[in-house]
């Protein structure tokens, strides 16, 4: 059995509000991007198979994620 999820990006917070509220989900923070900014999203709890995202405009007080390599 293949199982696969579509992933969409709707671009703006608030048209991820409106979109949860239509779906009956919750908006929930999933991480941060590599420059700060807080990764929100929503999953049909219907399907289960439709999550959209939106990446906040401004940045978080979170640090953001630092790579060291092990080889430097």
């Amino acid at each position: 059995m293949t199982t696969w999820c579509e992933i969409k990006d709707v671009g703006d917070p608030a048209r991820l509000r409106a979109l949860a509220d239509a779906m009956g989900a919750p908006v929930v923070q999933r991480g941060y991007t590599l420059d700060g900014r807080a990764i929100l999203s929503a999953t049909c709890p219907r399907c289960e198979r439709l999550t959209v995202v939106a990446v906040t405009p401004a940045k978080s007080p979170q640090a953001p994620i630092v790579w060291r390599s092990p080889f430097e």
